[in-house]
């Protein structure tokens, strides 16, 4: 034998050891069954609550409503400008449905000019579906705040009876 057969034997006597393994399923390569990766599937997107421009007459008011989610966990912003320049900016993140189908969203005011929703209080906008949707705003005003948003919307959704008839429109989900 050459000086390299004694180098090539024991290299060829591993691969055909490996090979054999493979074929006979008695080794560790080749018998395990393939492993998938896992995917990340996509998130589902956050169910529409309610999303349009549209004018609150009896405020005088111009609405900007965009709002996601469900629950607790509701994401979103409705700005609202009154005629005479003073506006309210509220960062959605809770919402309820009542038994008559009004939708009823909230969440803490960040950016205000008008009285009775100073920042840092919570606002709500209260939607009701039909030919012609209807709308009421509430907000906490001086009323000692709720210990959540969804205590605030359970505790003012009671009296959100009255609502007016809103111009322009307004998509609500499902």
């Amino acid at each position: 034998m050459g000086p390299n057969a004694k180098s090539i034997t024991p290299a060829a006597a591993a691969l055909l050891l490996a090979v054999t393994a493979c074929q006979s399923g008695n080794g560790d390569t080749g018998s395990q069954p393939a492993i998938d990766q896992p995917t990340n599937a996509p998130s589902p997107s956050p169910a529409l609550l309610a999303s349009g421009t549209f004018r609150f007459p009896p405020m005088d008011a111009a609405v900007v409503l965009d709002a996601t989610g469900e629950g607790s966990n509701v994401t979103g912003t409705m700005t609202v400008t009154r005629g005479e320049g003073t506006s309210f900016t509220v960062d959605l993140e809770c919402a309820l449905t009542a038994e008559d189908g009004r939708v009823v969203i909230g969440g803490d005011t960040t950016e205000s000019t008008f009285d009775e929703t100073p920042k840092g209080t919570r606002t709500a906008i209260v939607l009701k579906p039909g030919a012609q949707v209807q709308a009421l705003f509430a907000w906490q005003g001086t009323d000692p705040a709720q210990p959540s948003c969804m205590a605030f919307l359970q505790d003012m959704s009671a009296v959100a009876v009255e609502l007016a008839p809103i111009e322009g429109t307004v998509q609500l989900g499902p």
